[in-house]
């Protein structure tokens, strides 16, 4: 499904909040993104990038950006 509707496309939009509805509701999350990683740099570095793989190992699914 990610291969058909991502693969090709041009990230145009980043949320990188967590929305939900837990105590981290509305702030980014530098614990699963990486410690030290401000957000505004995590949106600059995704922004303009095109997808050019989905890939998926057992339950955990990742983007290969170009």
């Amino acid at each position: 499904l990610m291969e058909r509707h991502a693969v090709g496309r041009t990230i145009r939009k980043v949320f990188a909040r967590e929305s939900g509805g837990g105590p981290r509701n509305g702030k980014f999350d530098d614990k699963a993104i990486g410690e030290g990683v401000k957000e505004q740099a995590f949106v600059d570095a995704l922004l303009g990038r095109r997808v050019v793989a989905a890939k998926r190992l057992g339950k955990q699914l990742w983007l290969e950006l170009g």
